[in-house]
């Protein structure tokens, strides 16, 4: 009779290796429980929705703090590469906001990856309360392939 123990064996040290990998993605990704009296985001687009790797696009988000001031906020993102994932993320400063309590806030980044990226924004405003997240995806193709729209200058 053989024994199943290797194999065992084996499971339990892919599951434990699955589990290391989710923690450590998920923590650059877990964002701040958003307050119910706190600020409110909506609106978060790209300009352009699609690029590609090297090109810059535009991040809009509109946000309305009532009679508080928006103090920044962080934006985080994944960009999977077919079964392969990274993460990253940035803040926001308070200047981007002007001391404003609503608006608009556009914020440049370039893609560094050819892959599907997934984006999360959220705002902080004067009393610490955080807003609702939003999440949007962009996809980021090789630049220069056919039917891909060249990076503007």
């Amino acid at each position: 009779m053989k024994t199943m123990w290797p194999v065992a064996v084996r499971l339990v040290g892919i599951a434990a290796g699955a589990l290391t990998v989710l923690t450590a993605c998920g923590s650059l990704m877990e964002m701040p429980p958003s307050s119910p009296d706190g600020p409110r985001i909506s609106n978060l687009t790209f300009d352009p929705p699609e690029s590609g790797a090297g090109c810059i696009v535009t991040m809009h988000l509109q946000f309305d703090a009532g009679d508080a001031e928006i103090t920044g906020g962080r934006v985080r993102w994944s960009v999977a590469q077919g079964r392969r994932t990274t993460s990253d993320g940035t803040t926001l400063a308070p200047e981007l906001f002007q001391g404003k309590a609503s608006g608009e806030v556009t914020v440049a980044f370039r893609l560094r990856k050819v892959g599907r990226y997934r984006y999360f924004a959220q705002v902080e405003d004067s009393a610490g309360r955080w807003s609702n997240v939003l999440v949007q995806d962009l996809i980021s193709q090789v630049t220069g392939a056919p039917g891909v729209t060249p990076c503007a200058p």
